[in-house]
């Protein structure tokens, strides 16, 4: 018998069925849709946090931070598809590639440090070696001390590995979506959100024990208008969004130590001292940034030089 044409049993109608059942839920429910869309931002805004050096900035060190936000949209995607453990799987990796984003990091090297792996010539750290890197961030050890930040991690990695693994009937697609057939399960697509939220919410937490200037509100916009450093600080919108998706108790743990980290505190002051941008230049700067929006749609446009 020659069979030429792909039969599915989940095919493109069925996924379409589930989508717009998901869709319809996170329409009559704010909570859910407001989590999800305040952490996926929330995410997406501590990546400004990744410092863009003039050494680093085309060195590749951000990829594992920005596979990891992919990854996080992947995910959401999935589970409005009725793709639940795949889902999971994808939230898995966010975890792994946002935890390597410091591992690399840890020495201010990942510039250096990170080319191995980047160029496939070494393979993706072990956990044991991953956590044992992360324990030499002192801070991250203070931390750990008083809220179980390791062990936090350890579970997170171990209740997504029973997905990755199926580890039994009810870590299978089979309990998440049905018995072969995907269909919206508001059990299994609140057990995403949950996770999905979570991950977001360890990987945000390890970033700011890495880079506790993150807790700080910089006036970059006043001081650099448009121009301002590309990554390495937050504003004031971006530290409120973040401090407002961590546990209270240890936002203000991390806030404590960052207002009395001698580092930050100099950034701070530095910041903080430089002279306002001046209305003209606000002028000009609004000029120079609608002549490049509108050069980028046109082919082979030489840069046009900024006014002295």
């Amino acid at each position: 018998m020659r069979i030429d044409k792909v039969i599915l049993i989940n095919d493109r109608a069925k996924i379409e069925e589930c989508y717009d059942a998901s869709s319809s839920f996170l329409d009559e429910n704010a909570v859910a849709r407001r989590r999800v869309a305040t952490h996926l931002w929330g995410f997406h805004e501590i990546m400004n946090l990744v410092p863009q050096t003039t050494s680093s900035f085309s060195s590749g060190h951000y990829f594992p931070i920005a596979e990891a936000y992919f990854q996080l949209e992947c995910s959401f995607q999935l589970v409005l598809e009725g793709f639940y453990r795949q889902s999971l799987l994808s939230l898995r990796t966010v975890l792994e590639l946002g935890l390597l984003q410091i591992f690399f990091a840890i020495d201010d090297q990942e510039e250096i440090t990170i080319q191995p792996w980047l160029a496939s010539a070494e393979r993706t750290p072990t956990r044991r070696r991953l956590l044992d890197e992360l324990r030499r961030l002192a801070f991250l050890q203070e931390f750990d001390e008083h809220f179980g930040f390791i062990d936090r991690i350890r579970d997170a990695f171990d209740q997504l590995d029973a997905y990755v693994h199926t580890r039994g009937r009810t870590h299978s697609g089979y309990w998440l979506s049905g018995p072969g057939c995907i269909m919206f399960t508001e059990r299994s697509l609140l057990l995403c959100i949950d996770t999905f939220c979570s991950v977001i919410g360890t990987v945000m937490t390890a970033l700011l024990l890495k880079y506790p200037i993150g807790m700080q509100a910089l006036p970059l916009n006043e001081k650099f208008g448009f121009f301002g450093p590309m990554g390495g600080f937050l504003q004031e919108h971006q530290v409120e969004l973040i401090r407002g998706l961590l546990c209270p108790e240890e936002a203000s743990f991390i806030q404590r130590h960052s207002d009395k980290d001698e580092m930050v505190q100099r950034i701070v002051r530095h910041f903080e001292n430089l002279p306002d941008l001046l209305p003209e230049e606000w002028q000009r700067q609004s000029q120079e940034l609608d002549w490049l929006l509108a050069s980028a749609s046109k082919p082979n446009t030489t840069r046009k030089p900024r006014e002295s």
